[in-house]
């Protein structure tokens, strides 16, 4: 339930430069979707838990009750179908929380703007082979569906981290934009950091966990790739706030919008 609400807000959140009151309609999406999402999960969980008697159905798949209440092909429509749309929607995250990201901090200067080159269709072609070559290398090693789910929470959750941190400094960063958010205006400003200190807390748990359920060396390699993002960050800050004090900008291909559009997306 967790993954399939971080999947929906990934689509929102990345997403928010095509919604047209992205400061009303993302956070609605946000909250609406796990709203949703929750009394969808708890709806099927009790039907699946109240179908056989409790010590059948106890930390069993939902398999087994579908076999139960299902006639043959529908089951055997459920058993295909299934997994091909939680692959559908785990693939279609990842053109959402990781291309997207990814094409934006190309045309800001972070990569060589030849990297979020696109196609006819306007697809950024490099950057999706780059993360089909990434999602390929725990098959050709053979990794175990455990180890790559831990080691796939270890890498979400540290990226994570620095969205907290970033979150974090919102307030300071932006004062202006801040003082006009739409959502939360009569929170004090001590309970937005608690809030994001729990998150953190909680975010410190997920990769405790993670780090002790994977081998050692995904845990290594994971800390010197960090390392030398960090370290590579911290180098490419400079030149990219040089090129943005030359007043250069970068926008996607398709992207650009006249002052009176964009206005209209600000507000």
């Amino acid at each position: 339930m967790l993954s399939f609400a971080t999947y929906c807000q990934y689509y929102l959140m990345y997403f928010s430069k095509y919604a047209a009151r992205p400061k009303k309609d993302i956070p609605f999406g946000m909250i609406g979707t796990t709203i949703a999402i929750i009394f969808i999960y708890l709806g099927v969980s009790v039907v699946a838990s109240g179908i056989l008697p409790i010590d059948q159905v106890a930390n069993q798949p939902l398999t087994l009750v579908a076999r139960e209440i299902l006639s043959a092909p529908i089951f055997v429509f459920f058993m295909v179908c299934g997994p091909f749309m939680a692959l559908t929607t785990t693939i279609n995250s990842v053109y959402a929380s990781y291309v997207q990201p990814i094409q934006a901090a190309t045309h800001d200067g972070w990569f060589p703007k030849s990297f979020a080159v696109t196609n006819k269709r306007g697809s950024p072609w490099k950057i999706l082979t780059l993360c089909w070559l990434a999602s390929m290398l725990p098959i050709l090693l053979g990794w175990d569906i455990s180890t790559i789910a831990n080691t796939y929470i270890l890498t979400d959750i540290c990226i994570g981290i620095f969205m907290m941190v970033a979150i974090a400094m919102l307030p300071k960063k932006f004062p202006d934009a801040w003082a006009t958010r739409e959502f939360g205006q009569s929170v004090p400003l001590w309970v937005f950091y608690t809030f994001v200190g729990l998150a953190g807390v909680v975010q410190g748990i997920l990769i405790y966990n993670s780090v002790t359920s994977i081998k050692l060396y995904i845990v290594v390699v994971t800390a010197v790739a960090f390392t030398i993002g960090i370290i590579y960050a911290i180098k490419k800050d400079k030149e990219v706030n040089l090129e943005s004090s030359n007043g250069e900008q970068y926008l996607e291909p398709g992207l650009e919008t006249t002052s009176d559009s964009l206005a209209d997306n600000l507000r």
